[in-house]
């Protein structure tokens, strides 16, 4: 493990693989799959893209090594630039999980292509290093952090100083305790063959330690639309407009036949709609109504302010655990463009200047996938909204509140 982290690592993917990577699947031995590299003839699904799926036959069985099948994939689909591969365990209910050797795939089985970005992108940093805590539940139940969210503990400006990214990304020094136990862990690997089991309190400063240099960056809107592309194969904040306009007109109809105590508070909302012309104000109406539609509070997501009051709204932003933010003119309403709009992610601002309440939406359902954040509970259903409707991702898996929604969205098709 030691020698893992001592490795430099490209960054905004490799940093986030890392974290993502630290947990009991890496230090816990997998057993290899009954399929095995060999003569006999074996077929692959293979993902390139959305809607992009071919079949892959290999008539001298799955290659011993990866280098070999990634060189196959290239040159049987021609494919252009750097990859990776994911595959799709069958055992942790068919969960993309990345490939790192060809003995964990069998015959028939999914993998998918996951595109790299070639150049580090443009970031702005802060002069302090962030902390961050990440949710993890370990095999024994061990929760690590309280929350699903990033925590962020330096609230001063983010974007004082401009920077790259690091072409390597340096793992930072772990406490002694940590040290000690990785260094045994590795004598024992190369021993006896035995993986680590990390405790709780090891893990914890891992995370940690990792992830307050990778959280000194803040990445940029293009960043985040890259990454998620890279995720998911999916245009995040094309798509998110596409599906939000496509549904406006009957998102508006199920939202109005609505009674009783949301109709009021909507009443405001839809009176605004009604007047404005302008597109990103008739998406940030659609949304807001969308928030109280699903039962929860569009103002505590979407929080807005006015600037006379910066020192106010400056404390209030600190106590905040996720939520884009709008800054107005005194004066002014809806029909005026904003002050400033951003996000702001455990107190921290993470972007501002942002062209929309829409686009800050959609950005900040990327930085949770970029991140592997959890929702936050108080607005599950509003992003279980984004994610499978206006997304299209893992539609299978609605709950009952989204899937009738999804239900009279569709009746009008």
């Amino acid at each position: 493990l030691c020698d893992y982290f001592k490795r430099g690592i490209p960054v905004w993917r490799r940093a986030r693989q890392l974290v993502l990577s630290v947990n009991l699947r890496t230090f816990t031995s997998s057993t290899a799959k009954t399929t095995m590299a060999g003569s006999t003839p074996a077929r692959l699904k293979v993902i390139l893209g959305e809607n992009n799926i071919e079949k892959l036959t290999l008539p001298n069985g799955i290659p011993e090594s990866l280098e070999d099948l990634l060189s196959t994939i290239k040159t049987t689909f021609g494919l252009k630039g750097n990859f990776r591969l994911q595959y799709m365990d069958q055992d942790f209910g068919n969960d993309l999980f990345n490939l790192n050797s060809t003995t964990e795939l069998r015959n028939l089985g999914t993998i998918k292509v996951i595109h790299q970005q070639t150049h580090p992108p443009l970031i702005s940093a802060d002069q302090s290093t962030s902390s961050l805590s990440l949710s993890f539940e370990s095999d024994d139940g061990i929760s690590v952090a309280s929350n699903g969210t990033i925590i962020l503990s330096s609230p001063e400006s983010m974007s004082s100083r401009k920077q790259q990214w690091p072409e390597d990304f340096a793992i930072p020094q772990f406490s002694y305790d940590t040290e000690l136990q990785l260094e045994r862990g590795n004598t024992e690997y190369r021993v006896s063959q035995k993986m680590l089991t990390l405790s709780a309190r090891m893990l914890s400063d891992i995370l940690k330690r990792v992830a307050e240099e990778i959280y000194r960056y803040k990445a940029y809107p293009e960043d985040i639309n890259t990454e998620f592309q890279r995720l998911m194969a999916v245009p995040l904040e094309w798509k998110f407009m596409a599906q939000l306009d496509m549904h406006s007109s009957q998102l508006i109809k199920v939202i109005r036949a609505k009674g009783g105590a949301t109709r009021q508070k909507i009443a405001n909302i839809m009176d605004t709609l009604d007047q404005t012309v302008d597109i990103n104000h008739r998406r940030e109406c659609v949304l807001k109504a969308l928030i109280i539609f699903l039962g929860e509070d569009a103002d505590g997501l979407i929080k807005e302010y006015l600037d006379c009051g910066a020192d106010d709204v400056q404390k209030d932003l600190e106590e905040v655990t996720m939520a884009v933010y709008v800054i107005r003119k005194e004066g002014e309403g809806l029909q005026e463009p904003p002050a400033d709009i951003g996000i702001v992610i455990e107190g921290v601002e993470v972007l501002h200047e942002l062209t929309s309440v829409a686009s800050a939406c959609a950005l900040l359902l990327g930085l949770i996938y970029a991140l592997n954040l959890a929702y936050p509970k108080p607005f599950r259903f509003t992003f279980e909204v984004l994610q499978k409707i206006f997304m299209q991702l893992d539609q299978h898996k609605m709950s009952p509140k989204v899937q009738n929604l999804y239900i009279k969205l569709q009746s009008s098709q």
